[in-house]
């Protein structure tokens, strides 16, 4: 199994005529966007690598095995 924590600070100058709430959630959905595009090249990247070295594909299967 494995674990890990991710803490992340942004800092916006927003209008405060938008209110708080609006200007509360453009932040949360850029953040929002930031973290996946993070998590999906740490933890897929490092999925797939796993998976092609466990089970590499067919085609380099194939390459290994001599013909009979």
């Amino acid at each position: 199994m494995m674990g890990a924590k991710l803490f992340c600070k942004m800092n916006m100058d927003l209008s405060v005529a938008d209110g708080h709430l609006c200007n509360m959630g453009k932040m949360i959905e850029e953040l929002e966007g930031k973290l996946r595009n993070s998590l999906d090249q740490v933890y897929f990247g490092k999925t797939k690598e796993m998976v092609c070295t466990l089970r590499p594909p067919a085609e380099l299967v194939l390459v290994r095995l001599p013909d009979s």
